[in-house]
């Protein structure tokens, strides 16, 4: 399991200010509640039994982190890019302290009497290709909340790192794991500029959906 950054090729650079996670700044922690509350509101599964939503803050060994290792290299190289720019160097210098720390702050949040996060990565209009694959879009309709695909940034504005990996067990039995981090332009190792979102997964990026592959502290049971 590893993390693929895209070529950006010809594209456009782009910088820390992501106008979808600069939305959600000045109140992160209430944003955040609102956002993910609503979305697994949602999702409910039995509308005769209420959803439940758990926050929990914890430490992890960063050995215990998929390929943190990847994830620094590529918060080095946006720091290196963008050295130029004061608040993109400031962010990426703390972001890498605390990516190569013994330990990492991590905040799990994980809900209950929902449907999961259902599709694959190519099914444009379910769920899951909506949250991972795409930005301002949104498979939710007008009599449901957040229905412009905004509210999903918020987990990426609270993380010190631009970073949520998300793991899912739909009613279908069906399990799903990926990382996404959301930083910015940079230079590639082999040359090239890669694009500000990468995924860790499989091959070319691609979820992992084999419950023996994703490692268990992230696999949900329920």
């Amino acid at each position: 399991m590893k993390w693929l950054f895209p070529r950006n090729d010809l594209g456009q650079d782009s910088g820390l200010h992501d106008a979808g996670v600069e939305t959600f700044k000045g109140n992160y922690y209430r944003y955040l509640a609102r956002e993910i509350l609503q979305n697994s509101l949602d999702a409910r599964s039995d509308s005769t039994q209420p959803v439940v939503v758990k926050f929990n803050s914890f430490e992890i060994s960063r050995d215990k982190i998929p390929d943190i290792d990847g994830l620094c290299t590529a918060i080095k190289q946006c720091k290196n890019y963008w050295v130029g720019d004061r608040k993109a160097a400031a962010f990426f210098h703390a972001a890498l302290q605390k990516a190569s720390a013994e330990k990492v702050t991590a905040l799990r949040i994980s809900d209950h009497n929902t449907t999961g996060v259902v599709g694959d990565d190519n099914e444009r209009t379910k769920n899951w290709y909506s949250l991972i694959r795409c930005s301002g879009s949104s498979s939710k309709y007008g009599g449901e909340g957040g229905s412009y695909g905004i509210g999903k940034n918020a987990p990426f504005a609270t993380s010190d790192l631009r970073t949520v990996l998300y793991s899912t067990y739909t009613l279908e039995n069906n399990h799903a794991f990926q990382g996404v981090a959301k930083l910015v332009t940079h230079e590639l190792k082999n040359g090239g500029k890669a694009q500000p979102v990468g995924y860790l997964g499989g091959p070319e990026g691609a979820s992992i959906r084999s419950k023996d592959k994703i490692p268990r502290r992230f696999c949900r049971e329920e």
